[in-house]
C-alpha cells in the first residue's frame, strides 16, 4: 500500500499591509484554512512550478478572516494552476 503524497507549504514571511496588528492572527488562521482546503485534494504532481516569491494584492474585504480566506484561495489557486 502506497502512502498518500504530502504537500508541505512554508510561508517564510507574511506581510500584511493595512491590517491592524490585533487582526493578524485571524488573517493567518483563515489563510491557512483556505490553503489547506484548496490543496487538500490536489494532485501533487500537477502543482505548477516554483513559487519561491509569490506576491498578491487582495482587494479590501469584510474583516480579517475574509481577507485571510481570499489570500489563501489565491495562493492555493496559483499553486494548482487555477490563477487567482
Amino acid at each position: 500500500m502506497t502512502a498518500p503524497s504530502r504537500i508541505r507549504l512554508s510561508i517564510d514571511k507574511l506581510t500584511l499591509v493595512g491590517v491592524a496588528s490585533g487582526d493578524a492572527a485571524a488573517v493567518q488562521r483563515a489563510l491557512v484554512a483556505a490553503v489547506e482546503a484548496r490543496l487538500g485534494g490536489a494532485d501533487v504532481a500537477a502543482l505548477t512550478g516554483d513559487r519561491a516569491n509569490l506576491s498578491l494584492t487582495i482587494a479590501a474585504t469584510h474583516g480579517p478572516a475574509a481577507l485571510g480566506h481570499a489570500a489563501g484561495r489565491a495562493i492555493g489557486g496559483r499553486l494548482v494552476g487555477g490563477g487567482r
